[in-house]
């Protein structure tokens, strides 16, 4: 779900850049071709990579997104591994921003795995000059129902990871409900609709 541009624009402005002056023309903007394989099979496929076209300031913004159910050891090498594919993947002349890498987390246990790509210096000096990478978390399983904001095809598309791996997700059918009755557009209700019953089954 997150491939489509609804989902996308509204976690964009309402988790990403919320209270920014980026203006991002979602006409010009895409999701690509997942090519982070390289012979890993799926242990290094991501998830879906974004590309946002930003009109403040005519550049290009990568996002890329890793789904995760559990706290993974490999995250920080699967990052770094997609950060590395992006970008020998862009062209030597475009203008671009990131990539921004986003973990969207919803499993039940803590996540426990540093935010951070590169280890720490053994000098703590030098931690504070030699800037860090990082990955942003967002935890949608410990976060409220009720705080989970953005357009209903977005808050569909959270609740259903929050819920997938439980039986809670039946409770949730006329949450659902309420939330699909807010789509104009009945065609995309149907293909919510679709989606969202294999998350059930």
């Amino acid at each position: 779900m997150f491939s489509k541009t609804a989902v996308i624009s509204s976690f964009v402005s309402t988790y990403l850049f919320p209270n920014t002056k980026i203006d991002i023309d979602f006409n010009l903007s895409s999701a690509l071709k997942n090519d982070t394989v390289d012979g890993f099979l799926n242990e290094f496929r991501s998830d879906i990579v974004y590309r946002l076209f930003n009109k403040t300031n005519s550049q290009f913004i990568y996002l890329l997104f890793e789904h995760k159910s559990t706290p993974d050891k490999k995250t920080i090498v699967q990052l770094k591994h997609y950060l590395n594919s992006i970008e020998n993947d862009i062209p030597e002349s475009e203008k671009y921003e990131g990539p921004i890498l986003i973990v969207i987390y919803h499993g039940r246990r803590k996540w426990n795995i540093s935010l951070s790509l590169d280890p720490d210096q053994p000098d703590p000096t030098l931690n504070k000059i030699v800037p860090k990478r990082k990955y942003l978390l967002f935890d949608f399983y410990h976060t409220p129902d009720e705080k989970i904001f953005g357009s209903p095809q977005l808050r569909l598309t959270l609740l259903a990871l929050k819920y997938v791996k439980t039986r809670s997700i039946i409770k949730k059918i006329d949450q659902i409900l309420v939330i699909l009755e807010e789509m104009a557009d009945k065609k995309e209700v149907g293909e919510y609709v679709d989606e969202l019953a294999l998350y059930i089954d």
